[in-house]
């Protein structure tokens, strides 16, 4: 049983170790310093888009974001699925965004540093300022796997709530999954403070009889057991892009920590796609509460 039940079990534990315009009345042409109808006003956007060596597309946005939202800003783009609707878009491909000021796909790039300083190496970012676990109580990832040559996909919720261990402060998150037929629950407390694995457990139910099963925490990677120090591990910025994953398509920024790739979205309070530098797993946001 252990070799057909616990080892998938243990895998995927490691792996996851989260403006209406207004139209002119329709017998009243608008004057020429008026704004022109919406229609016209897509078709001048759509051309222009397309004329810079973009694509007209959709994407979803917040609320109160109209077509064609600005992708080399960060916020527009970035509000949960129930907050947010369908709007055109421009896509303007790896490396670039859309500049509504502009009008026009723009080379996508970093802040640069003043003449006068001395260059410096990126800031980095908190782990917690990507896994914002006190402000999410759910949430579900879609894990691409490739072995064999043969990709699998499954879809993983998790859930968040505080406990302690052995009088430490945690996260708990709690996975509820089925594996070949058998109900299966993974445990992994996680130190509120460094991030570190403090403890795993499997609870697995098959036709009534339930076996609860020790897990090891991982020994490497950003939950390791065995990482030192006493602060939350930091993230390496590598850039700003435009990312899609199920739950929508986001502006989002990009980290790198231990030869795994983060993408983060600053109004959404887990990574939105996690990608391992084998190129063998992959794991994309579905949704989150």
């Amino acid at each position: 049983m252990k070799g057909i039940f616990i080892v998938p079990v243990l895998i995927c534990l490691m792996l996851l170790i989260g403006c209406t315009q207004q139209t002119p009345p329709a017998n009243n042409p608008p004057a020429g310093n008026q704004t022109p109808p919406s229609n016209q006003t897509q078709l001048t956007k759509e051309n222009a888009c397309t004329d810079s060596g973009g694509t007209v597309t959709t994407m979803l946005c917040c609320g109160s974001v109209g077509d064609f939202p600005d992708t080399c800003l960060i916020g527009a783009c970035g509000c949960s699925p129930d907050n947010s609707h369908q709007v055109k878009a421009c896509n303007c491909g790896e490396g670039k965004c859309w500049d509504d000021s502009k009008s026009r796909c723009v080379t996508q790039e970093m802040p640069s540093q003043p003449e006068n300083e001395t260059p410096s190496e990126p800031n980095l970012v908190d782990m917690s300022q990507i896994y914002k676990f006190d402000s999410v109580h759910s949430y579900t990832y879609e894990i691409s796997t490739t072995a064999g040559g043969q990709m699998t996909k499954m879809n993983m919720s998790t859930s968040i709530t505080a406990d302690t261990v052995n009088g430490t402060a945690a996260w708990l998150e709690q996975t509820d999954m089925t594996v070949q037929g058998m109900g299966v629950t993974s445990k992994t407390w996680i130190d509120k403070v460094t991030y570190k694995c403090l403890e795993t457990m499997t609870v697995m139910n098959y036709g009534g009889q339930v076996i609860e099963q020790p897990g090891q925490c991982p020994t490497e990677g950003p939950n390791s057991a065995e990482r030192t120090g006493t602060t939350t591990p930091q993230l390496t910025p590598l850039g700003i892009e435009s990312v899609t994953v199920p739950a929508g398509t986001f502006t989002a920024a990009k980290y790198s920590l231990e030869n795994v790739t983060y993408w983060s979205a600053t109004s959404v309070p887990v990574p939105l796609k996690i990608a391992y530098a084998d190129g063998l797993v992959t794991m994309e946001l579905v949704s989150y509460t």
